[in-house]
């Protein structure tokens, strides 16, 4: 630029071959597959990872491959996502028309989860990068798994229950209603005392497993620490069932357990708090629960009370 003029600079066939070829050499050495495409859905260029991520033949990575080409082979390979073939190209047709930047995740028929960013161009084409997170992915789901599930049993945790709990108020319909069960084990500290912490672990992995046998697959079953535990129930229509699945989780703890060829018993305090009112105070709920459970408790272990929630906690129910 001189003055205020822009002076255009030409270059020679040869400076453009050498500048296409350098950027060639970069894109190969990208860890994300890079494809460029024009106007007409067009392959202009695309590095060797885009192929191996697609398993893309040789002869589909030339300029002029039309993307339906492509897709076609990735549904021949099965690397698409887990929707129909049709599907998959339409939406991926209409990415490319809508011409909107966007970044969109897959989650591929072969397990890997991919992030395809799509980025249009001025003057018509668009650039895509596709980047494997299957890593990545794996590690965020193991961390949300822990932030949520007891390390010892692989329950749920008290924070994770807690969350149910409030779902399920707001969720309650009418005809029927939620119970949350406190459970409490008798006689665990002898277990700890006699047979040391190691032997005490192993037990609640068993109470574990046999309370995951007692309920259904949408009851929701919690350790709370310790040897406490709490499950919540939602859809029920009929209170008067719980007092069996009670009697049945009761029975079932208490039968004897073989520890390193030890045979040891526990017994189980259970309090149960239902209610079919969308306005039921969440905090009042968990007080109420773990109140009742205790006067099971005092009662003399091995049995189980149930009550209907109490709007006010003070009520005597």
């Amino acid at each position: 630029m001189t003055g205020n003029h822009i002076v255009a600079v030409e270059f020679s066939p040869l400076e453009k071959r050498h500048a296409n070829c350098a950027l060639m050499n970069l894109l190969q050495h990208l860890h994300d597959g890079v494809c460029l495409f024009d106007g007409r859905q067009r392959l202009i260029a695309c590095n060797d990872r885009y192929a191996e991520i697609y398993k893309i033949p040789i002869e589909l990575t030339k300029t002029g491959v039309s993307l339906i080409e492509i897709l076609k082979q990735r549904i021949v390979v099965n690397c698409i996502p887990n929707v129909e073939g049709e599907a998959y190209i339409a939406d991926r047709l209409q990415t490319a028309y809508d011409a909107v930047e966007k970044t969109d995740v897959h989650h591929m028929r072969d397990g890997r989860v991919l992030s395809v960013r799509h980025k249009p161009l001025d003057g018509g084409g668009w650039l895509s990068t596709h980047t494997d997170i299957t890593e990545i992915y794996d590690l965020k789901k193991e961390i949300e798994h822990m932030a949520y599930h007891d390390l010892l049993t692989d329950l749920c945790n008290r924070r994770r229950i807690e969350d149910c709990v409030e779902a399920a108020v707001r969720e309650i319909k009418r005809g029927s209603c939620l119970a949350l069960m406190f459970l409490d084990l008798d006689n665990f500290k002898e277990i700890n005392d006699q047979h040391g912490h190691a032997a005490g672990d192993a037990v609640l992995k068993v109470i574990a497993e046999r309370l995951m046998r007692c309920f259904r697959g949408r009851d929701v079953v919690s350790r709370l620490g310790g040897d406490e535990f709490a499950i919540l129930q939602t859809g029920i229509t009929e209170p008067g069932s719980l007092a069996a699945i009670a009697r049945r989780v009761v029975d079932l703890i208490s039968k004897p357990i073989s520890i390193s060829g030890k045979k040891m018993s526990v017994g189980a305090s259970i309090g149960i708090i239902y209610s079919d009112d969308p306005a039921t105070d969440v905090s009042d709920l968990w007080l109420q629960a773990d109140s009742v459970m205790y006067d099971a408790k005092n009662g003399g272990g091995g049995n189980f009370i149930a009550r209907q929630y109490c709007p006010d906690i003070r009520i005597a129910c």
